[in-house]
Parts: structure tokens; sequence; C-alpha cells
């Protein structure tokens, strides 16, 4: 093996965990680091004593055929199932379960939010938390996994490149909306929702009747720093304007970069010469496909290159 054995990979959703299992079983040292307590990224799960909830992404898609192929594989692990008529699927029996599956024994530091890289004399890199604490060994190469806005704080003293890459993303945020105790199906009607999914018709999901309503990219973006109260009430104003709220549970999350992707046609980026990389569903089409294939393409090309 040559050069870089140890690789960072900062940040544990389907991009960062398809990059660490690619270069996992190409025989490199990978850890992953993650700012959350779990792993997943959007593809996330809301959980109380009573309810929980994908509030993240609601579901994914399969269109090119390398993508094709890995999700038949994760519905006959038993990882992944079909939800609706247009070919959409979950993962099972939570969102993050194809995630977990390809971080398997890999190593994982969850709750450590990176927040500055640096590299030393003999090219290798160490990376410190928010407190100033170093994270992990020295790393040969590092993968940024993260959302754009995200990535440019930590590459831009040692990739311009890079970090001007990241910086013409402009990903926007997304209000999400969890609703149990809802007696009838909420009134989809409202301008400001783009989406609501009954959780509970997902397979491998509890009975419980829970209710994900998405806002659209425009509200979102309007309300991006509203009071949850205050977005609490605009939702349930827009989906209950009839009905008793007395036994209705709402909590909302604000995902801050949500949506939108570059659309590159290599939705990867590599600096052969800093050793860092970037890959994320923002650099594609800001699904969990593009995700998916922007980590697998971001390993392939350092693998090609070692």
């Amino acid at each position: 093996m040559s050069l870089s054995n140890r690789i960072a990979i900062i940040g544990a959703g389907m991009a960062g965990a398809a990059c660490a299992r690619a270069l996992h079983d190409a025989g490199y040292e990978v850890v992953a680091f993650d700012k959350s307590r779990g792993t997943g990224g959007r593809l996330s799960t809301r959980r109380t004593p009573d309810w929980q909830a994908d509030h993240g992404a609601p579901g994914f898609h399969a269109g090119c055929p390398d993508f094709i192929s890995e999700v038949a594989r994760w519905v006959d692990a038993g990882i992944a199932a079909p939800f609706s008529v247009d070919g959409e699927f979950v993962g099972v029996p939570q969102m993050n379960q194809p995630v977990k599956h390809l971080l398997r024994d890999i190593t994982i530091r969850t709750g450590q939010r990176i927040a500055h890289i640096e590299r030393n004399a003999a090219g290798q890199y160490r990376l410190l938390n928010e407190s100033g604490e170093v994270a992990g060994e020295a790393f040969d190469a590092v993968i940024s996994a993260t959302p754009a806005e995200q990535a440019v704080p930590l590459l831009v003293n040692l990739s311009a490149t890079l970090a001007d890459l990241a910086r013409s993303a402009q990903q926007t945020p997304c209000w999400v909306a969890m609703l149990s105790g809802i007696q009838d199906t909420p009134i989809a009607g409202s301008p400001m929702i783009d989406r609501i999914i009954a959780n509970h018709c997902k397979y491998g999901r509890a009975n419980t009747p829970v209710y994900v309503a998405y806002a659209t990219e425009a509200w979102s973006v309007e309300h991006l720093e509203d009071s949850a109260d205050s977005v609490k009430e605009a939702f349930l104003t827009a989906l209950l304007p009839d009905q008793r709220r007395e036994e209705v549970t709402c909590e909302v999350h604000r995902w801050r970069y949500a949506r939108g992707g570059l659309g590159l046609a290599t939705p990867w980026a590599w600096d052969a010469s800093a050793r860092i990389g970037l890959c994320g569903d923002w650099l594609g089409a800001g699904s969990v496909e593009s995700a998916w294939l922007s980590g697998c393409g971001i390993a392939n090309q350092f693998l090609a290159g070692n």
C-alpha cells in the first residue's frame, strides 16, 4: 500500500458511509467522524417514548444501474423495502439502516464536530474538535462529506480549489413537522406544505399513526430563523384548521442544509496535491442516490491514484 494508509472521513451520512465502505474494503484504515450522536445524516428518525418518525429524507429512488443493484442488495438483506408506487424505497426498520450497514466494522466517532484541520510538515493531518482537542491520530488523507457550508471553513486554508467549489453551492433549508394523536388524515392543501408522509404506513414501522409534513423550500427560506414554537403553530394551522389540537403532539425540526445540488456530472472533487477530497449529495442532484454515487466516486478516484 502506498502513501495514504489512514483516511479520515468527516460526516457519516450516506456519502461518507459509501466512501468509507469502499476504502475499507480496499484495505485502508478508515475513521469516520460525525457531529451527531448517531449516523445517517438526513436519513434520520426522531424517537419518543410513544412514537417515532422519519423526519429527514422521506425515502429514496434508484435510477442508475449501480445504485439499483446496491438497493437490491439492501432489500435482499432486509434493510430496505419499497414504499410507494413510483419506485420509492425506505430503510428498515429506520431510515438510517442502509448507512449503518455500510459502516459496519468501520471505526466511527460520533459526537465529534470537527472544527479545524491542520497539516504538518510530513503532510499528515490532524483533526481538532470544537474544544480544540485532537480527534484521532494523524491521517494521511481527509475526505469531507459534510454540507457545503460546513466544508468551507475546514478547507479554506488547505485547498483553495475545493473551498471555492463548496462556497459556490447554495443549499436551502427545510422545516419539518412530526404529528401524532391525529384522528383524521391531515389536510394537505396549504401552500406552505410540500409533502405529507404517513410514517406508520412505511414497511417495518409501528402502527401508531404519525404524519410527517415538509414545508416548501420558499416557506422554509422565509422562516429560516423563526422560533420552533411559531413554526409549530404555522404547521398546526395549515394542517389541522378544523380539528381539535388538545391531543395532538407536534414536534418540528429545521434542516438548515436540506435542498439543492450543483448537478455536477462528476459529483465529487479530489485535490491530489493536498490529499483532500469532497463528496456529498450537494455536488450532484441533492438526492440519496447522488450522495451514494458521490461517496463511491471519490473513493474510486482515490483508489485509482494509490
